[in-house]
C-alpha cells in the first residue's frame, strides 16, 4: 500500500460535499492520498459491523467544497486509471443503506496495481509449446505431439502460452492448460470464470486415474500428449495448480488434472501428486481452512495465495483465479533410451463451471540433460586429497551419439566413456553429440583437490656416528596452504614420535639405523604424504673407520692405513704411529692414506703390532687404536 489506514463509521455523519453516486452517504468518512503512478487500486477489507455493504467514491482536488468526483464503486475493490502523478485524491467511504451511526470498522489500502500475467494462443503452435517452451532443448527427443481442447469443439481455447509480464507470478513463462479460456486467465481476479460448454467433452483416462471420478464425470478437458525418449534416469518439471473453487467450494468440489506417464510396457503413473503423499493434487487435497472453516486444512503448506474474502486484495492477483498452490515438481524415475508417453490433462468435474488451470514452467520439463553435478571445491569442503580419484559421471549416453571430455578446454584423447576418473585440479567438461544432427549438449564442472603436504627432508641420507647425536628434520614446502600438521616418525613400522614437531632427535647413545619414515597429516583435511630418510650407523666414534690389519706387499689390498672420515676427512689434523715400545716411528699432518708400514725415513718396519693416534682440527677428542703389520 502506498497509503493505508483503518476506519470506522461509528459516530460518522453526512458531509456537505456533492455526491452523485448511489447509496446513502449519511455516515461517511474520508481518506486522502497522493498519486505516485497513473493507475492505483483502492481496496476495502476486514469489514466488521452492522453491514458488509460499503460504498466508496473517488474525488480529485485540494480543498473540500471544491472537489471533482471521478467515479463511484459499490465493490470493495476498484481501479482508478489516468491519475495525475503528484496530485491529491480523496476517498469517501460510507455504508450503502440509510443507517446513520453504523457500528462498523474496516481497513483501506491504496496501492499501485501490479501487472497481470500475459497469455497467448497464437504466439506458439501446440507443437512449439512442447519443443520450444516446455522442453526448450535442441535434444529434446520428443515427437508424436497431439492435443485436444475447447476450440476443437466450437468452444474456447484452453491451451496456450503465458509470461509473468513483470507480475508476481513465480514462473517467467511457460505452458498454460485450463478447463476454460486461456485469454480469461489474465489477472487480476475479477469474479468467477466459467468458460466452455457441454459440447466440449471430458477425458476417460483422467476419470480412470483420479479417485472419486466416474465415467462421464468430466467436461471441458484440455489435453496435451507426446512421446519422448529420456537421456537420464529421471524426468521432472515444475508446475502450479490454480482454481476458482478455492474458498467457497474448497470443501466439497474440485476440478481434476493429471500428468499420466506411460512406459513402453504400458504401465501408467500419475505424476500430479502432493509431494510426500499419494494424494492426487486438487482443491480437496491442497487447501487452507482459514478461507473456509467448514472443513479442515489439508496439505496447507502447499497452498500459496487466495484472492477472495479474507485473503489478498483481488486486484493484486496476477491471474484471474481465486487461489493457487505453491510451485510443485512432478518427477519420476525412468529408463534412459526407452520410449515414454506423457499425457497432460485438466478438466471440469461434473459441470462446466468454476474453471481450473495448470501452469507449467517453461524449460523445466527435464527429460535428461548432461549434468556433471555441482563444482567440487575446497571452499565447499567436498574436495578430496591430491592423488585420490574422483569419478565424473555424464549419465546415460543416448542412442547413436558420442561423448568427448575436455580438461581446461583441451580434448582428452581416448576419453569416450560416460565416466572420467580425474586426479588433478582443473575445469572439466563433457559434450554429447547425436550422430548426423546439430544436436549437442554440454556441461562443465570445476574440480579442486585439497593439497597434501609436500615434504622436503633437510637430509635424506645421514651417517650417524657412535658418539654423536643427530637431528632429523623435514620442511613442508607448501605449509602456507595447509592447516595445522601432525608428524608421525616411524622405523620399521614402529611409531617413534607423534606430534607437531617436524624434527626427530637421535641422541649419542642411539644405535638406530635403517629407513626412517615421516608421515605428515593435515589435521583438518586429513590429507597426508610421507617420505623416508636413510640412516647409516657407525660403531666407531666420529664415523672414522679404524683398520686393524696392514699387509704392504704390493697386492693392492691393505697396503696402507686408510682413514675413511666419512663426514669430512679434512677434519683430520695429523697421525702419530708408535711401535710397541712407544717410540714414534711416523708422523704426518693432514693424513689420509700415506702410511704403508714404513718409518719417517721410508724404511720398512718389521712384522708386529703398532699403535697410532689420530688428531682432529675440530674439538673432537683424539682417537687411539692399534694395527698389526704383516707381509
Amino acid at each position: 500500500c502506498i497509503s493505508s489506514g483503518s476506519g470506522t463509521l461509528v459516530a460518522a455523519t453526512p458531509s456537505s460535499e456533492a455526491n452523485s453516486c448511489d447509496g446513502s452517504a449519511d455516515d461517511d468518512v474520508w481518506f486522502e492520498f497522493t498519486a505516485v503512478s497513473e493507475n492505483h487500486a483502492i481496496s476495502l477489507s476486514n469489514i466488521v459491523g452492522d453491514t458488509q455493504d460499503l460504498y466508496h467514491v473517488l474525488y480529485q482536488g485540494d480543498d473540500c467544497g471544491n472537489l471533482t468526483q471521478i467515479y463511484c464503486s459499490d465493490d470493495e475493490n476498484s481501479t482508478a486509471n489516468d491519475l495525475s502523478v503528484g496530485e491529491n485524491y480523496f476517498v469517501r467511504v460510507y455504508s450503502y443503506t440509510a443507517n446513520e451511526l453504523s457500528n462498523l470498522t474496516f481497513d483501506i489500502c491504496v496501492f499501485t496495481v501490479p501487472p497481470p500475467i500475459f497469455t497467448s494462443t497464437t504466439l506458439y503452435t501446440v507443437e512449439e509449446l512442447v519443443t520450444d517452451v516446455l522442453i526448450d532443448s535442441e535434444c529434446n527427443q520428443s515427437f508424436n505431439i497431439s492435443s485436444s481442447t475447447g476450440s476443437d469443439f466450437g468452444s474456447t481455447n484452453g491451451i496456450g502460452y503465458f509470461e509473468s509480464n513483470g507480475s508476481s507470478w513465480p514462473f517467467e513463462n511457460g505452458l498454460i492448460m485450463t478447463s476454460g479460456d486461456v485469454a480469461n486467465a489474465v489477472g487480476p481476479e475479477s469474479g468467477v470464470i466459467s468458460d466452455g460448454d457441454y459440447n466440449w467433452p471430458g477425458d476417460a483416462d483422467l476419470e480412470a486415474y483420479i479417485p472419486g471420478l466416474n465415467a462421464g464425470d468430466t467436461n471441458n478437458a484440455s489435453i496435451l500428449e507426446f512421446n519422448f525418449v529420456p537421456v537420464s534416469n529421471n524426468i521432472s518439471f515444475d508446475f502450479i495448480f490454480a482454481a476458482e473453487e478455492y474458498g467457497t467450494f474448497q470443501c466439497t468440489f474440485t476440478d481434476a488434472f493429471a500428468f499420466l506417464l506411460t512406459d513402453s510396457s504400458g504401465n501408467t503413473t500419475n505424476l500430479a501428486i502432493v509431494p510426500g503423499t499419494t494424494d492426487p493434487i486438487s482443491v480437496l487435497t491442497v487447501r487452507d481452512g482459514q478461507y473456509n472453516d467448514s472443513c479442515e486444512s489439508v496439505n496447507e503448506e502447499w497452498f500459496a495465495d487466495y484472492y477472495g474474502p479474507g485473503g489478498l486484495p483481488p486486484l493484486t492477483s496476477p491471474t484471474n483465479f481465486l487461489g493457487h498452490t505453491e510451485v510443485m515438481t512432478a518427477q519420476s524415475n525412468v529408463t534412459p533410451n526407452e520410449l515414454y508417453t506423457i499425457k497432460l490433462v485438466v478438466a471440469d468435474d461434473g459441470d462446466t463451471l468454476y474453471d481450473s488451470a495448470v501452469f507449467i514452467d517453461g524449460g523445466s520439463f527435464d527429460i535428461g540433460q548432461l549434468d556433471l553435478g555441482e563444482d567440487i571445491l575446497v571452499s565447499s569442503g567436498n574436495a578430496l586429497c591430491e592423488g585420490q580419484e574422483i569419478v565424473l559421471d555424464a549419465g546415460a549416453l543416448p542412442n547413436n551419439s558420442a561423448i568427448e571430455w575436455f580438461m581446461d578446454g583441451s580434448l582428452i584423447e581416448n576419453a569416450n566413456d560416460v565416466t572420467l576418473v580425474v586426479t588433478e585440479t582443473a575445469f572439466y567438461s563433457a559434450t554429447i553429440t547425436v550422430d548426423n544432427t546439430d544436436c549437442s549438449y554440454s556441461d562443465d564442472i570445476l574440480v579442486e583437490f585439497f593439497q597434501s603436504p609436500v615434504i622436503v627432508p633437510v637430509n635424506d641420507y645421514v651417517i650417524k656416528c657412535a658418539n654423536e647425536g643427530f637431528e632429523l628434520e623435514v620442511n613442508i614446502e607448501n605449509i602456507d596452504q595447509l592447516n595445522s600438521l601432525t608428524y608421525i616418525w616411524t622405523l620399521d613400522g614402529v611409531d617413534l614420535q607423534i606430534g607437531p614437531d617436524n624434527t626427530y632427535y637421535l641422541d649419542e647413545n642411539s644405535e638406530e639405523s635403517g629407513e626412517f619414515t615421516v608421515t605428515v597429516f593435515d589435521d583438518l583435511t586429513y590429507c597426508w604424504n610421507s617420505t623416508t630418510i636413510d640412516i647409516e650407523f657407525y660403531e666407531n666414534r666420529y664415523c672414522v673407520d679404524l683398520p686393524q690389519g696392514l699387509s704392504p706387499n704390493g697386492d693392492g689390498f691393505n697396503d696402507c692405513l686408510i682413514l675413511d672420515h666419512l663426514e669430512d676427512e679434512e677434519d683430520i689434523d695429523r697421525i702419530d704411529v708408535f711401535n710397541r715400545y712407544g717410540t714414534k716411528i711416523y708422523e704426518l699432518n693432514d693424513y689420509v692414506d700415506q702410511w704403508c708400514g714404513d718409518n719417517q725415513d721410508g724404511e720398512i718396519m718389521p712384522v708386529g703390532t703398532y699403535f697410532y693416534i689420530i688428531y682432529f682440527n675440530s674439538s673432537k677428542e683424539p682417537i687411539t687404536s692399534w694395527i698389526y703389520l704383516n707381509y
